[in-house]
């Protein structure tokens, strides 16, 4: 079928999803509805909201709306679950589709961390990865809108740029003798290296949190085998060992060294 059978991945049919804001609505056809999230992935737990996204002119039908200058959104309650209907205008897409396609990675014509909101690049991975409710064939439209292949060299730049002021602070730490501030931005520098590596393979998903997902679901070649135990290893070091006398000047070199490695 070309729409999502809902009930499969959130436990409620799409007619219950879309009824909250009277979709499908016969006076705006052309709105694309559909469900994307942490249920779609398959990383949601019982308390995360079901993610519900309409691209339109129509806006929200209740008055219990949460506004900004990028979007709105209308929460609702069905059985104690939070769903969330959240609502772009199709010149709003646009907008971001577009600067993305003028993205020049390498030019260095922008500022690490200011060519997209985060809830931008958000919105850019929901809609790849996202199921139709309403209008499927106004939903593959929406997605020829985006390059995702280009997307994913965007975060990977983002990603490397940032790493190269994490590590430029983390040598200055050491040099200086800034201990705990210089064991925070390892762990920065790590988590930051799995997100470049991740997002070089095609990962388009800026939301942190999932990064040890990603990680775990990578394939079980020697390389990634050993990426993970190195990322556990690094992440997750023993505390009283690392404030022992200067164990912390080795650990640091650690980090330093699986830099250059995923890096590279």
């Amino acid at each position: 079928s070309d729409v999502c059978s809902s009930d499969l991945c959130t436990g409620y049919d799409a007619a219950t999803l879309i009824a909250f804001e009277h979709f499908p609505d016969p006076d705006h056809p052309d709105e694309v509805v559909f469900l994307s999230g942490s249920y779609v992935t398959g990383h949601a737990n019982p308390w995360s909201d079901i993610d519900v996204f309409v691209v339109g002119d129509r806006g929200p039908y209740t008055d219990n709306v949460i506004a900004a200058d990028t979007n709105s959104v209308t929460p609702h309650f069905v059985d104690g679950k939070r769903v969330d209907t959240e609502f772009w205008t199709p010149a709003t897409v646009e907008g971001i589709a577009r600067r993305l396609a003028d993205y020049r990675p390498g030019t260095g014509r922008t500022i690490q961390g200011a060519a997209f909101l985060l809830i931008e690049q958000i919105l850019v991975h929901r809609i790849r990865i996202g199921l139709p409710l309403c209008n499927p064939a106004g939903f593959a439209a929406l997605q020829g809108l985006f390059d995702f292949a280009h997307f994913a060299a965007f975060l990977t730049e983002e990603s490397i740029r940032r790493l190269d002021a994490e590590v430029e602070d983390l040598i200055g730490m050491r040099k200086g003798g800034d201990r705990d501030t210089a064991l925070w931005v390892a762990r920065q520098v790590v988590d930051v290296n799995v997100d470049a590596y991740l997002h070089s393979l095609g990962n388009t998903d800026p939301v942190a949190k999932w990064r040890v997902r990603y990680l775990a679901a990578l394939d079980a070649s020697p390389r990634h085998e050993q990426l993970r135990a190195d990322y556990d290893r690094l992440m997750f070091p023993d505390p009283v060992w690392l404030r022992t006398g200067d164990n912390w000047h080795g650990y640091v070199e650690d980090v330093l060294a699986f830099s250059n490695r995923v890096s590279a």
